[in-house]
C-alpha cells in the first residue's frame, strides 16, 4: 500500500521502513553498531541518530543495502548537520560507492545538492517523528524519488 505523504507520519513511515526490513529498535541505543559488508562485519561507535538517519532512506527512496547506504551518505555529507563519526561512515560509504557505482554515485551526489539533513534541524527527535512525511520533505528540501 503507497503512503500519502501528507497524513503518514515521519514515525507511521519509519515504523512500516523497519518492519519491511525486519529493523528492530533494539541497536537503536546500543554502544556499538554493525555494518555488513559482503562477509565482513564491521563495528562502528554508535552516534545514536539511527532513526533518523533512516528518514533519509524513506525520503530519498534510497535502500538499506550498500550502495543504498553509501547513496544516502551522499545526502548525509552533503546536507549538513553532522558529527565526526558520521562524517567518517559517510565518506567511507561513498568511497566504497565511488569503487562499486561511480556513476550510481555521481547522480546521488548532484540529487543532494541544496538539501538538508534532519541531523540539521533544530527540533527534537520526537518532534521530528510527529510531523508528516510532506512536512518533512518540504524542511529538508529532499525532493521526491523518481518512480
Amino acid at each position: 500500500m503507497e503512503l500519502s505523504e501528507e497524513t503518514t507520519t515521519a514515525a507511521e513511515a519509519l515504523a512500516r521502513f523497519r518492519g519491511d526490513r525486519g529493523i528492530t529498535a533494539s541497536g537503536d541505543d546500543a554502544a556499538r553498531f554493525i555494518v555488513p559488508i559482503g562477509p565482513l562485519r564491521l563495528s562502528f561507535p554508535n552516534p545514536g541518530k539511527l532513526r533518523l538517519h533512516d528518514l533519509h532512506h524513506i525520503l530519498s527512496g534510497y535502500d538499506n543495502d550498500l550502495l543504498g547506504e553509501a547513496e544516502v551518505s551522499c545526502l548525509e555529507l552533503r546536507g549538513g548537520g553532522l558529527n565526526w563519526i558520521i562524517t567518517v561512515l559517510c565518506l567511507g560509504a561513498i568511497a566504497l560507492g565511488l569503487l562499486l557505482a561511480p556513476r550510481r554515485m555521481l547522480r546521488a551526489w548532484r540529487a543532494a545538492k541544496g538539501v538538508r539533513t534532519v541531523y540539521s534541524l533544530p527540533h527534537t527527535e520526537a518532534e521530528i517523528l510527529s510531523w508528516s512525511l510532506a512536512r518533512l520533505r518540504a524542511e529538508l528540501r529532499i525532493p521526491a524519488p523518481a518512480s
